[in-house]
C-alpha cells in the first residue's frame, strides 16, 4: 500500500516544515502534499477535495498531519477518518513527520500509531544547562 502524507497547517507552517525535513533527509520516500490555510480560506473545502482523492484511491494510505488539535484544520480533516485508509495526527512537528517518513513506513496499525506517538513524544524535552555542564571541558 502506497502512502500519501498531507501536511496541513495555518499559514505557511507546513510548507516550511517540509522544507526543513527535506534539508535533513532529502526527498521524502512518499508523496507529500502541503495545505496552508490562509485568511478567508475554508479548510472544509480542502477536505472535500481530498475526500474525492481518498474515495478514488481506497488502496492508498492517507496520513494527514495537522498543526493544532481542536483547530479548524484538524476538525475538517477529522471528517475523513471515516475511511479506513485515513489517519489524522495533530501536533505537527519535524519529529512527527520524520517518524512517519523514516521509522513507520509500513501501513499504519494500532502498534504503528502508538510507536509514532511515543517516538514523537520522546523528542519533546526541556534542556537546561547545569552549573557543572557549563564548566565542562568538552566544549
Amino acid at each position: 500500500m502506497s502512502r500519501k502524507l498531507v501536511l496541513a497547517s495555518h499559514g505557511k507552517f507546513a510548507e516550511g516544515l517540509l522544507h526543513s525535513v527535506e534539508m535533513i533527509i532529502g526527498p521524502p520516500s512518499c508523496e507529500v502534499e502541503v495545505y496552508g490555510l490562509e485568511h478567508g480560506g475554508n479548510p472544509f473545502d480542502y477536505a472535500k477535495e481530498l475526500e474525492e482523492e481518498i474515495r478514488l484511491n481506497p488502496e492508498r494510505e492517507f496520513v494527514i498531519v495537522c498543526d493544532l488539535f481542536g483547530a479548524s484544520i484538524a476538525n475538517a480533516m477529522s471528517l475523513l477518518t471515516g475511511y479506513e485508509n485515513v489517519f489524522v495526527f495533530t501536533g505537527m512537528s519535524a519529529g512527527l513527520v520524520l517518524s512517519l517518513l523514516l521509522s513507520y513506513t509500513d501501513p499504519l496499525d494500532e502498534d504503528g500509531i502508538k510507536g509514532v506517538l511515543d517516538e514523537t513524544k520522546q523528542g519533546v524535552q526541556v534542556i537546561r544547562l547545569t552549573e557543572d555542564s557549563s564548566e565542562s571541558e568538552d566544549f
